[in-house]
């Protein structure tokens, strides 16, 4: 450690051998030099920090002089060589060094080396001299006064015992000049003539070390930080020479015996001190001490304590045995014959001993004059058995003559008459955490619902405070004629009498774990890993942090002693804290502010011109520091963030960095307030104001493109609406053709059946004949116009074809039944009228549901059937049978109006063996009749020939329910 400088912003400069580091609320910034073609400072070896009037800050490392850029949050070198001092005067900054004066003009930047003519001194301290010269102190060439007018160089030389030798150190207090020789002390020297006036070292005065490598002015002494025997405090009024320790009324073990580099005073009387091998200190006085492992605890944890009657604090710790603290020397350390134990609870006993609990052990009385333990029964025996068997660990408390012992049972033992009592059982006495005397003889206990007073003359437990609601008690205190109780929710006090509890509004803290007031009408509470202060008197809350000796942790216990007068003691999970005494008065400070210290996007440091920024569309991280001009820089206070614009949010922190993470787009501001250390929060700042621009996506070349596209697709949409419209008017017209040509046909099949059997009979209807055979062909030719292009050219072209009048066929249908299903009835009966004269039987169904029934049931020849019906039509009909294989067999005809090619082709996919359109003639139904009996006679013949060879199943079959109809015939008959 090698230099600290402080600055205006909050942080803190340190300089080490091997870079320079920036420490800020808690967090460490090192700048290195990386070898990288733009590190962050050249140079590692830090030996110079300096900051001007200007608060440019300026570091001198082994590679040279470099001033800090803010901006670029980097070092820029200046100058090549290295420097140790500087000092200020209105036009120039006067830097000493290896080689002599290195002056560096304000107005224009540049620099100019001052040398004198004789030799190239290294200049180690620069101070002000008389009559407007400089005091130079070089390492091996004595003093110099410099005239910056004339630039003229006087040496002052030297009168010390070893001429010549190295100079390491030096101060101007008070007119003299203090140096420090290598092996030699230190000398007190008049620095107009360089005339020694005093000297001291370690033989002859209270120096530790003759090798002093550091010192700093502190009140009314001069520090000296030695190679190795810690820090020293010289007063020159006297000159006599301590140790820091002892200057500051501290034990001896409380510094380390170090080598300090650097030593440096801050205004508010903190003493900075780099150390070789321990690192940075800062000391400052505070009512706070802490007592840890490291200052010779056996354990941190500490589970209870109390005070004896020669002002010693006995600690029960969690697994170090037994320790004391004596105030007087301020050691710490196990007592005598413990090592490794338990000891859950303490009380002071009679004749200056203890009596402990230990943990799952048992009680015992402890002797701290011969470290002897002796074993402590409760009544007797028997009875102490049990309570050990219990599972309780007794807890201990004593108010005068009674020890009052908390485990299964409620004991009192009085400690002149040796005798125990117990307390009747009561429910109120089960739980009890938190002991203090009423000054009466009685005793204060509390449970997580009431607060007792416990008498042990009338072995009675009377309720002071009963809680009401889910707020259970953590701590309880009296101080005066209140009675002060923490809890998860803060603290409240209640009067002695009153029933009604009154809550202390404050924002610092929530969980209360202990409670003490002490005798300056202060509690102190702490809460939240924290340390606060309230006076009742005044109201006002105040909290103690690590600036002020507090390190946070989890208090288990307090003591004091019987008045309240300080020490207070309060032992935790980590160690020991002894508070003196409050180290201000409560009262109202001025209210700090907030304000902007710098930005980080993406890992990079950015400083908006006028506070506004606006940030790239692919940001992944943006950071806000804030600076509390004023602050400690060790204190550690909540601040409050709050961000307007779209998705405002408050954020309280510790942290002066604010992450404002991932935004939506829009305009945003940033404001911050400070917690006072009254518990007030100051004024609302603003920081920086922000914008968050619109993705690509809402830009308004990407929306007028989208508006384009999106019309272009609404234009398509459109033409395809019109041509899907286009298209459902053609079904829609092709779809009443087919009605139109259902309602058309049958009719016409009912005129043109009967007619042409009339006609040979009478040749009169030959021309009525003629006509309605030419109206069918015309029928034909206007409803198959749309979908059979082909035909309707045909038509056009007048080439109507039809069948020569043979008369009715020649074919027997005696034998065969036939089926006719139609939903028309005039048409059924007309298929009666023109089937029955060549049929066994005729019967008919009126649609597909009660024709599947009949066939079914009837096992018909022949099934003749309409297409076009209701709940099942002729399609679906077909379907049915050929997949039923009882019925599969059965030839099916398709008597449909609907002659179009699709509904033929759909009639035949179904299964149909034959389709015929209407008008029909009945001849040709007779025929195809005819025909499919016949086929059906022929397959038979040949299946029942023993000559012939049976046909395979896919010769005679065709559909698929046939052929697995027969299929499974087959293996029956096998």
């Amino acid at each position: 450690m090698s230099t600290v400088v402080p600055d205006n912003n909050g942080n803190i400069w340190i300089g080490t051998r091997f870079g320079l580091n920036r420490y800020r609320n808690g967090h460490i910034k090192r700048y290195i030099d990386d070898n990288s073609p733009s590190p962050a400072i050249t140079g590692n070896q830090v030996g110079f920090l300096y900051m001007d009037s200007q608060e440019r800050l300026w570091v001198s490392t082994d590679l040279g002089l470099s001033l800090y850029s803010e901006s670029e949050d980097a070092f820029v070198r200046t100058r090549t060589e290295a420097v140790l001092c500087a000092f200020e005067t209105p036009e120039t900054i006067c830097f000493g060094g290896y080689e002599g004066l290195l002056l560096f003009n304000k107005a224009d930047g540049t620099y100019e080396r001052k040398l004198p003519e004789e030799a190239v001194p290294v200049i180690l301290a620069i101070y002000p001299g008389a009559d407007g010269k400089l005091l130079l102190v070089s390492r091996s060439h004595g003093l110099y006064l410099y005239e910056p007018g004339s630039s003229s160089w006087q040496p002052v030389p030297l009168a010390m015992e070893a001429p010549g030798q190295m100079i390491l150190q030096s101060i101007l207090k008070d007119g003299l000049l203090y140096l420090s020789s290598y092996r030699q002390g230190v000398y007190q020297v008049n620095p107009g003539t360089g005339e020694i006036l005093a000297h001291w070292d370690a033989a002859h005065s209270g120096l530790t070390f003759d090798i002093v490598l550091s010192m700093a002015p502190f009140r009314n002494h001069i520090l000296l930080g030695t190679d190795g025997g810690g820090i020293c405090a010289l007063n020159p009024s006297d000159g006599r020479i301590q140790t820091l320790p002892a200057l500051l009324g501290l034990p001896e073990h409380s510094f380390p015996s170090s080598s300090f580099t650097f030593l440096h005073v801050g205004t508010d009387g903190s003493i900075w001190a780099g150390s070789v091998h321990h690192g940075l200190f800062c000391l400052r006085e505070t009512a706070i001490g802490s007592f840890r492992e490291t200052d010779g605890l056996s354990e941190n944890v500490i589970n209870d304590l109390c005070l004896d009657a020669d002002g010693r604090v006995w600690l029960a710790t969690d697994g170090g045995g037994l320790n004391v603290y004596r105030p007087d020397d301020g050691t710490i350390g196990p007592a005598k014959g413990f090592s490794t134990e338990i000891v859950s609870s303490l009380c002071p006993f009679s004749d200056g001993k203890l009596l402990l609990s230990a943990f799952s052990g048992g009680l015992y009385v402890y002797d701290p004059a011969s470290g002897k333990k002796t074993r402590f029964y409760i009544m007797d025996r028997e009875n102490d058995g049990k309570e050990i068997q219990s599972g309780y660990t007794p807890s201990l408390a004593r108010s005068g003559d009674y020890i009052y012992i908390f485990g299964a049972s409620t004991y009192c033992y009085q400690l002149s008459t040796r005798r125990f009592y117990r307390f009747p059982v009561q429910e109120e006495l089960q739980g009890l955490q938190g002991f203090w005397t009423d000054g009466k003889g009685g005793l204060l206990a509390f449970s997580y619902r009431q607060v007792l007073r416990l008498s042990a003359g009338r072995m009675t437990a009377d309720a002071l405070y009963t809680v009401h609601d889910s707020h259970f008690i953590n701590a309880a205190a009296r101080a005066h004629d209140y009675i002060w109780i923490g809890t998860d929710y803060g603290i409240k006090y209640v009067r002695d009498g009153s029933d009604s509890a009154t809550a202390v509004e404050t924002p610092m803290f929530n969980r209360v774990t202990q409670l003490q007031a002490s005798a300056d009408n202060l509690l102190w509470i702490t809460a939240d890993h924290g340390l606060f202060c309230y006076d009742w008197a005044r109201q006002r809350m105040e909290t103690m942090d690590e600036s002020e000796g507090f390190s946070p942790q989890e208090i288990l216990c307090s003591a004091t002693s019987a008045t309240g007068s300080y020490p207070l003691y309060f032992g935790g999970l980590d160690g020991l804290v002894a508070l003196y005494g409050s180290s201000r008065t409560l009262s109202s400070g001025p209210m700090l502010i907030p304000e902007f210290y710098e930005a980080s996007l993406d890992g990079h440091r950015v400083l908006p011109s006028g506070k506004a920024l606006t940030l790239p569309r692919d940001y992944k991280t943006f950071d806000i520091t804030v600076n509390v001009p004023g602050t400690d820089p060790f204190s550690r206070r909540p601040i409050r963030y709050s961000l307007e614009g779209r998705g405002s949010r408050v954020t309280v922190s510790y942290e002066d960095t604010f992450p404002v993470g991932m935004l939506a787009p829009g305009r945003y501001k940033l404001r911050a307030s400070y917690l006072s250390t009254d518990g007030q929060w100051g004024p609302e700042a603003d920081m920086l104001s922000f914008r968050v621009p619109e993705p690509w996506y809402r830009t308004w070349w990407f929306l007028t493109g989208m508006t384009l596209m999106v019309m272009g697709l609404l234009a398509f949409l459109l033409m395809y609406l019109i041509v899907r419209q286009r298209e459902r008017y053609a079904q829609e017209r092709v779809r009443f053709l087919t009605q139109i040509s259902h309602e058309i046909r049958t009719p016409l099949t009912l005129i043109y059946a009967p007619l042409k059997r009339f006609v040979s009979k009478d040749p009169s209807l030959e021309g009525v004949f003629r006509n309605v055979e030419k109206m069918k062909s015309i029928t034909d030719m206007v409803l198959d116009r749309e979908n059979f292009p082909a035909w309707s050219k045909a038509l056009e072209e007048n080439h109507l074809v039809s069948l020569p009048d043979e008369g009715m066929p020649e074919v027997n249908l005696k034998p065969y039944r036939i089926l006719c299903v139609e939903d028309n009835p005039e048409l059924r009966d007309l298929l009666i009228t023109e089937l029955t004269p060549y049929c066994k039987e005729v019967r008919t169904a009126c649609d597909g549901e009660a024709g599947l029934e009949v066939i079914r049931d009837w096992q018909p020849d022949v099934v003749v059937s309409d297409v076009m019906m209701p709940r099942m039509d002729g399609f679906e009909l077909c379907r049915q049978v050929k997949q039923d294989l009882s019925i599969s067999h059965i030839p099916l005809i398709l008597l449909t109006a609907r002659a179009d090619a699709a509904s033929v082709l759909t009639g035949y996919k179904a299964g149909a063996d034959s389709y015929l359109a209407k008008p029909f003639d009945t001849a040709l139904l007779l025929q195809v009749i005819g025909n499919l009996m016949q086929a059906r006679e022929k397959m038979r013949t040949r299946f029942l020939s023993p000559q012939e060879q049976a046909p395979s199943p896919e010769e005679i079959t065709f559909t698929k329910a046939d052929e697995a109809f027969l299929q499974h015939l087959n293996q029956f008959i096998e």
